[in-house]
């Protein structure tokens, strides 16, 4: 079963401001994060990376900087019970991850937490949802 998280962050940096980062923190945290920068369509406002591909799992992260995309998702969750204001979320990450290195989801999940100013999400803890 795939476990899946989002992120919406107010980075105040375009997209390559985010990729950047993002890479940089997971490869700071993760010394063996197979992860290259860039990996994966590039689209304008939206990145795509597989982080791990072997037969024991995956882990995707889609990183959203696109306005009209970014607004939407923020609608979709804004009115939960407990949600934190989401003004000035400029950027939405996605973690899909099924048998993966739980090492890899820990770098991520940090790089966009506490680089990014990441507020985690997900469909069964909402905003309560943490790490452990």
């Amino acid at each position: 079963m795939a476990f899946e998280a989002r992120f919406f962050c107010r980075t105040g940096r375009d997209l390559d401001g985010v990729v950047s980062a993002f890479v940089q923190g997971v490869r700071r945290r993760h010394d063996g994060a197979p992860i290259a920068d860039g990996d994966g369509p590039e689209q304008d406002g939206y990145r795509y990376f597989r982080l791990q591909r072997d037969a024991g799992g995956y882990l995707d992260v889609d990183i959203v900087v696109d306005g009209e995309s970014v607004a939407a998702e923020v609608t979709a969750v804004a009115d939960e019970t407990g949600a934190p204001s989401l003004d000035g979320v400029d950027m939405v990450a996605t973690l899909i991850m099924s048998g993966a290195d739980e090492r890899v989801l820990r770098a991520c999940w940090l790089t966009l937490q506490d680089d990014l100013a990441g507020i985690g999400w997900d469909e069964t803890g909402g905003f309560a949802t943490t790490l452990d």
